[in-house]
């Protein structure tokens, strides 16, 4: 919250728009005050916090640019049409380079291995192959309950997003009656998808050094830890 408001939550704001957030969803403005709020209009420091609504489609693009070193491809729906064998369609996907490989290379390093299961084991895949990740959980008013849970993460190939909850704040349980948090259910979603996603693809390694980045190698995680 500090660091945000230290440089601007303005900025983080733009820097998530570059990434994959969207400036409009459902017809309304992202990452900032609606009306009736503190501040209509304008992006508060809060948004280091998870203040702001974001889609789980736009989580899922913006770690894509992550997993991409940088480069934001534009999202679509269908990626190809054909009829009798003959190809109708194919969606050309636009690509710019919206972050430094830098930048890139030291957040991944720093997302791996990030989820736990909701016994406190690294949530890795089970093949052994790295994935960046991070999970959340929205607390339910002032409650034990959880109304949303999270966990969006990538590896070189593929970036998944996994959300659980309710079109309005709710409790969020699982079927023994149980809080779920974003390092739980989510978690066990995200995981086994991926691995089952990408089972007939060889594991490709994450860059893990650049002669410009200020952080040193030897404090970086090279893999995400197996449980």
């Amino acid at each position: 919250y500090a660091l945000a408001h230290k440089l601007g939550p303005e900025r983080v704001a733009e820097l998530a728009h570059r990434v994959g957030i969207r400036r409009t969803a459902g017809g309304r403005p992202t990452l900032v005050d609606l009306p009736g709020e503190l501040t209509p209009g304008e992006t508060r420091a809060d948004i280091a916090l998870g203040r702001y609504h974001v889609t789980p489609v736009d989580q899922a693009v913006a770690y894509a640019t992550f997993a991409a070193g940088g480069l934001h491809a534009d999202p679509y729906l269908v990626e190809r049409v054909t009829r009798g064998g003959a190809e109708l369609y194919r969606a050309k996907s636009r690509t710019s380079r919206v972050l430094g490989s830098e930048a890139s290379i030291g957040l991944t390093q720093t997302l791996l291995g990030g989820p736990k299961w909701s016994d406190g084991r690294p949530a890795a895949l089970s093949d052994r192959r790295p994935a960046a990740a991070k999970e959340g959980t929205v607390q339910y008013r002032s409650t034990p309950n959880s109304s949303d849970a999270w966990t969006v993460g990538y590896t070189p190939q593929l970036a998944v997003s996994v959300w659980l909850g309710h079109d309005r704040p709710a409790p969020l349980l699982d079927a023994t009656g149980q809080p779920i948090k974003g390092e739980g259910l989510p978690a066990t979603l995200w995981s086994t998808f991926l691995g089952r996603a990408l089972a007939d693809t060889p594991p490709a390694a994450f860059p893990v050094d650049s002669p410009k980045s200020p952080i040193p190698r030897s404090s970086w995680p090279l893999t995400a830890p197996v449980p």
